[in-house]
């Protein structure tokens, strides 16, 4: 009797299971990047937002994916003509130059935005050298101008037609010339333009009547030559200052009533798009949409207003029907890390309003990369002074290039011993006195923090050592605290510390005091110079380097974008080695024990991770929408790289039962990918 062999399973029978459920895995994946995206944004026709070139940044495609991210789907433009003086009866190029210069300077930020899937809304619209308002316009010789102004409007066409641009506006506020005298003027200019551009046109009127002029948008008689009804929808919906949320919103219903009362008049079937529209972040800056009033120090910042605002508008006019097509909203600006919380301008970036428009358009809110500094000494003061000195008065503070600076080029140099710097934070809405309001409220979790260079030869014997700080509010009562400072082991050289002072050392300091004011200095052991620089607050959250309580993915995503553009800021280097590149990436998940692919943060790269991902694929993105890799876009890169850790959890007491690998399916990926090209077409 022969002895029974024992059963042997084939390889590929053991693998099958695995191979099926990777399979299953991928397909689902795949099929979820192909359909999701494409339901996203039903929004309304215009989702538009208002790019400031004015300026223009270095990191401006940065910026532009910052708006596709946000949703926009098109971004206005505006083009720059000039007249010399109100009578003029030519108009030419704004800063001199010709047309073609002009358009061959904007040519590569129309394509960044249409590579980035957005269109393209360009707003020509003259000025006048001598300051006056557009409304104001009217030329001694109407002939000459409007054949002046037609010529540049149709080279704009011209360049518009050619770059596939979606809207394009043939006036802006032109309120002296909209009515009927001017009428065939403007029909004729119209089907000049319809001969060269195919898209939609539109003209920019004012939301309200000139008190100097007639004109606004209820007035002008040839609508009917346009695709779209513009209007530049700068109506205050309050005129109080300190206006509610409820105010606001109760102002905006009326503005709405206002404006489809007179479409319905009309007999006009275009949609109303509003061409422009924003509010500052600044008290009064519903009541005042159009003014930033001088001197901007009279005026406190409120990002609640504005954000109050948007939302007022959008409630109101998005309960409407199919006649309002949407809006441009004002001022987003071409440097990435603009607006945040001490600014007053226009635009929304890094400001609550940001998630207003961001839902409304059904996108995404970008990162905010809050600076944590108070102060750095990078070419002056800053209002720095010595205590019960007038501001300015600096004593013997000196400002000292190269030595011990840590950012930048210079350090606050403190030349005798016991001698104290002295700074003033008041209740103005700026980044310094927000953070010291925040880490009153908070006083365990955040700390001071700052760089010291000291010369070791010069240590008193025994190397002890300390700082002395003074904090004070409105209740003018000081609380002073010794800092000890560790120095390292040696005779002489230079040497850099970084203290750390916790806030609640200082005590109860009031959340919403009028003022912050902080003395600082070297004790009376210090016999030599003591250089001090990146004088900032931090946490003691581990990875939270932006500074807001909590570790979350605006903390990645800010290392993230200034690791992949080549910027080096001391706040984002985690890994302390003095610059900021890849390596802070990964000290950031170590240090905040994340797994990276773990993007809704929840200790697991599980499977909900890869549907987060799926809903932004092909779109610029962060961290949280799946951008694993930090590249701003969501990929089949980022894909992979969150496949490296599926199955894993960032808590090593937790029983683990691994998922099936990806990597035995790579080959696999090609042919999917060729499945969802061909589903695209």
């Amino acid at each position: 009797m022969s002895k029974p062999h024992s059963r042997v399973l084939p390889a590929y029978a053991l693998l099958r299971p695995l191979v099926i459920a990777t399979l299953k895995t991928l397909a689902t994946f795949f099929v979820l990047a192909i359909i999701v995206p494409s339901t996203l944004h039903a929004q309304r026709d215009y989702r538009g937002m208002g790019l400031d070139l004015s300026s223009p940044h270095q990191l401006v495609n940065e910026s532009i994916l910052d708006l596709q991210q946000v949703g926009t789907n098109v971004v206005a433009i505006d083009i720059p003509l000039m007249q010399s003086e109100p009578n003029a009866s030519s108009v030419a190029v704004a800063d001199g130059g010709t047309l073609m210069q002009q358009l061959a300077a904007i040519e590569p930020i129309v394509d960044s935005i249409q590579s980035a899937g957005m269109n393209v809304f360009l707003r020509p619209s003259v000025s006048i050298a001598s300051g006056e308002r557009s409304a104001l316009i009217a030329p001694s010789s109407s002939e000459d101008w409007f054949s002046s102004y037609r010529t540049a409007i149709n080279g704009i066409a011209d360049f518009a037609n050619t770059k596939n641009v979606a809207l394009l506006g043939v006036g802006y506020e032109l309120n002296a010339l909209e009515d009927s005298r001017f009428e065939e003027d403007w029909r004729t200019l119209i089907a000049d333009v319809r001969t060269t551009y195919s898209g939609e046109l539109t003209y920019a009127a004012s939301h309200t009547f000139d008190f100097d002029t007639d004109g606004g948008y209820e007035d002008l008689p040839w609508w009917d030559a346009l695709d779209v009804v513009g209007i530049n929808a700068y109506a205050p919906p309050v005129f109080s200052p300190s206006a509610i949320p409820e105010e606001l919103q109760a102002g905006w219903e009326s503005l709405a009533d206002d404006i489809e009362s007179w479409q319905s008049r009309s007999g006009l079937s275009q949609r109303i798009v509003f061409t422009e529209v924003g509010y500052q972040s600044t008290d009064g800056g519903a009541s005042s949409p159009r003014e930033l009033a001088e001197p901007v120090e009279r005026f406190r910042i409120d990002l609640n207003e504005q954000a109050a605002a948007y939302d007022a508008l959008i409630q109101a006019m998005d309960a409407r029907g199919d006649w309002w097509g949407g809006a441009f909203f004002e001022g987003w600006e071409s440097d990435p890390l603009a607006g945040g919380a001490d600014t007053l301008t226009y635009t929304v970036q890094q400001k609550p309003a940001e998630d207003i428009v961001a839902d409304f358009f059904g996108g995404r809110a970008t990162f905010s990369a809050r600076s944590s500094l108070l102060a750095s000494w990078e070419g002056d003061f800053e209002s720095w002074h010595t205590p019960g000195e007038p501001i300015g008065s600096t004593g013997s503070l000196m400002l000292e290039d190269e030595q011990g600076a840590t950012d930048g080029g210079t350090s606050l140099t403190l030349s005798s011993s016991g001698l104290l710097a002295s700074k003033i934070w008041t209740f103005d809405g700026s980044n310094e006195y927000t953070l010291l309001s925040m880490a009153s409220a908070n006083p365990e979790v955040y700390q001071l923090e700052f760089d010291i260079t000291v010369d070791l030869s010069q240590v008193p014997s025994g190397g002890a050592t300390a700082m002395q700080f003074v904090m004070e509010d409105q209740t003018n009562s000081e609380v002073a605290v010794d800092v000890p400072i560790e120095l390292p082991a040696g005779d002489d050289g230079l040497a850099t510390v970084k203290v750390f002072v916790p806030f609640a050392e200082f005590g109860d300091l009031a959340v919403d005091s009028l003022f912050y004011e902080m003395d600082f200095g070297p004790d009376n052991s210090w016999t030599g110079d003591v250089w001090v620089d990146n004088l900032r607050l931090t946490t003691t959250v581990a990875g939270d380097v932006t500074v807001n309580g909590v570790t979350d993915c605006r903390d990645i995503d800010a290392i993230s974008f200034f690791v992949r553009n080549g910027l080096s800021n001391s706040q984002y280097d985690v890994n302390g080695d003095g610059q900021t590149d890849a390596a802070d990436r990964v000290a950031w998940f170590e240090a905040a024990n994340i797994l990276s692919g773990d993007l809704d943060l929840n200790g697991s790269v599980e499977f909900a991770d890869f549907l987060v991902l799926s809903s932004s694929f092909g779109l610029a993105g962060n961290y949280c929408e799946g951008d694993v890799d930090g590249d701003r876009m969501v990929a089949f890169a980022d894909f992979l790289a969150l496949s490296t850790n599926f199955g894993q959890t960032s808590s090593a007491s937790l029983v683990h039962v691994p998922e099936p690998s990806f990597a035995v399916c790579v080959v696999l990926v090609p042919a999917l990918l060729r499945l969802r090209r061909r589903a695209k077409r």
